[in-house]
């Protein structure tokens, strides 16, 4: 019957023969005289240059920018208000903002001239009746007694203006109040109250904040508050704009921990005349307290799977594993100081290339090159 049996099948000892055949074949040298490298095509992204920068560390912190200097206005009139402003405007210094209607305030001011009017005419009468008694009593011609009257009528004359004064500059006053100034240069943040409503002294009218300082409140674990110094160097990311740094200087540390989250409260200045940041914004980052210029790599070149750490190095166009000893690490730059194990102008695979195996044969791809495809499965 041959090779086959009384079924039609293949023997199974033909076929544990030729299988084997073809293992030996694969791997027996004088065969298959030189070995198969495995090669992998990376883009330009995967490879990462082993150079030297400015790495910086320090406590991290995280919290929210605010107008170091705002103000809120409230109505100290009551009345119906007229607003000039609306909510972005800008104003300046001393601008008027609102007027609270002031008819009952100005006739109020206009009795209190009256009245200081008078009594500034009945001091004038009072003053010249003391002066020609007290020429009489010189000359004799009055009592000492009448003399002291008319010197009381002045002081009283005197004292009616003082008060009538008082009611004048008092009746001005709440004139001057029933009209809403901006008391610095700034924005228009908030409007509480329109055009017609009726207000009443304390009601809420207009926030006004200066957009070009302002203040980064954060908090820093209560760990790393030891390294928290005023000047150190503030840099920091907002929400929005992730890959945007920005800076500022510590201006203030509160000295007590938040009992609540074990957290210290920093404050930040930060200087910001092009109006980009925003008071509100969510900002993260760090307090640089330690800055050296060293050999580094990215975070994420650093494979970290067995008891040390170790990175996939580019040598000859080929892959090699290569242990490294690690030192000062930037969270913000997302780069760590490689102290030895690598030299400046290696190059390392990064993110998920570096788990290539070793051995492997590295082609780069360029930006402009297409990405080959898989041929497309014919019809059936």
């Amino acid at each position: 019957m041959g090779a086959k049996g009384a079924s039609g099948k293949r023997n199974p000892v033909w076929r544990a023969a030729g299988l084997a055949a073809l293992v030996a074949a694969c791997v027996n040298p004088s065969r298959n005289e030189e070995a198969v490298v495995p090669q992998v095509t990376v883009g330009s992204d995967d490879v990462a240059d082993v150079a030297r920068t400015s790495l910086q560390s320090g406590p991290t912190l995280s919290g929210t920018l605010t107008a170091a200097e705002s103000a809120t206005l409230r109505a100290e009139a009551p009345g119906t208000i007229a607003t000039s402003v609306e909510r972005g405007e800008l104003v300046e210094k001393g601008q008027l903002l609102a007027q609270i209607e002031d008819g009952a305030l100005r006739s109020q001011l206009a009795s209190a001239r009256s009245a200081a009017q008078a009594a500034a005419t009945s001091l004038d009468l009072a003053q010249r009746e003391a002066e020609r008694a007290r020429k009489l009593e010189r000359a004799g011609a009055i009592s000492h007694r009448d003399a002291d009257f008319a010197r009381q009528g002045r002081a009283a004359a005197e004292a009616q203006l003082s008060a009538a004064e008082g009611r004048e500059a008092a009746a001005l006053d709440q004139v001057d109040r029933a009209r809403v100034r901006s008391p610095l240069t700034g924005v228009v943040s908030e409007r509480f109250a329109g055009s017609g409503d009726v207000v009443t002294p304390g009601a809420l009218l207009f926030t006004v904040v200066d957009p070009t300082r302002l203040t980064l409140e954060a908090s820093v674990p209560d760990e790393q508050a030891a390294d928290l110094r005023v000047g150190a160097r503030v840099d920091f990311t907002v929400s929005g704009r992730p890959s945007q740094p920005f800076t500022g200087t510590v201006d203030r540390v509160n000295p007590t921990v938040d009992p609540a989250t074990r957290q210290v409260r920093v404050y930040a200045s930060v200087p910001n005349s092009s109006g980009v940041l925003k008071v509100g914004l969510f900002a993260t980052g760090r307090i640089a307290t330690e800055s050296r210029r060293v050999v580094a790599i990215p975070f994420d070149a650093l494979d970290l799977r067995g008891t040390s750490p170790s990175v996939m190095r580019l040598r000859d166009g080929r892959t090699e594993r290569v242990p490294v000893t690690l030192g000062l690490r930037d969270e913000l730059a997302e780069k760590v100081e490689v102290l030895a194990g690598l030299e400046e102008s290696d190059q390392v695979l990064r993110g998920p290339a570096r788990t290539t195996a070793e051995g492997v044969e590295i082609r780069v791809r360029t930006v402009a090159e297409p990405v080959e495809q898989s041929p497309p499965m014919p019809n059936r």
